[in-house]
């Protein structure tokens, strides 16, 4: 039969890698996730303390700090990924275009990824638009960047979205682990998933077993 590794469609290829080394040059104390508002806290060794948020209003990044990040390709299997600077708007960009023969199989249908980071001195956007959802997905993505770094109510969005979203169920358990595991679960679904997008599977993210071995 065939091996997996040859086989590897549906499992998403990493288009590009987003670095804050700057921000975490004085070092990293710890990294703590809000699931009530689906936010991640990076707290330095410096004090002081960075908000990440991958909005639920928009598919992109909110990171609350001046620095820049860098932006580069992840992989060149199968797919070349680009990394430029957009001169009209000084973003930084990052496109995933899979070529026609790339995939040999006429059931796999590829989406074109697109990735464009900007920012100003209170945060720094990093938006990513696909070609399933978009004719224009480098625009749109551009258009993401800068309607939300001039957006004072981002984060009040994203917040009330989740409030919403969280008053909608709730388990108590007597299994702590497990109530524990219900909300990680819950919290994946609203991340990963929208009406009308692709299906995503789940991984039961238990404690003491390692993510591939929980598939479900």
């Amino acid at each position: 039969g065939e091996h997996a590794w040859d086989n590897i469609y549906p499992t998403g290829l990493n288009t590009g890698l987003v670095r804050f080394e700057d921000v975490l040059s004085g070092g990293l104390e710890q990294a703590v996730l809000d699931l009530e508002t689906a936010t991640v806290t990076l707290e330095l060794q410096d004090g002081t303390d960075i908000q990440v948020r991958a909005l639920a209003q928009e598919n992109a990044f909110y990171v609350e700090t001046e620095t820049k990040p860098t932006m580069e390709k992840a992989t060149d299997y199968l797919v070349d990924p680009v990394v430029g600077t957009d001169e009209a708007t000084g973003y930084t960009y990052l496109t995933q275009e899979a070529t026609d023969g790339t995939f040999d199989d006429p059931d796999v249908d590829p989406a074109n990824v697109y990735m464009v980071s900007g920012g100003n001195a209170q945060r720094q956007i990093i938006s990513v638009v696909t070609d399933r959802e978009s004719d224009q997905p480098m625009e749109d993505a551009r258009n993401m960047v800068t309607q939300l770094l001039d957006s004072d109510t981002a984060v009040e969005e994203h917040n009330q979205i989740w409030a919403d979203y969280w008053a909608q169920s709730s388990v108590t358990l007597e299994d702590k682990e497990l109530e524990r595991w219900w909300y990680r679960m819950t919290y994946y679904v609203r991340t990963f998933s929208q009406a009308d997008g692709d299906s995503v599977g789940l991984k039961a993210g238990f404690e003491s077993l390692a993510g591939w071995h929980n598939s479900l």
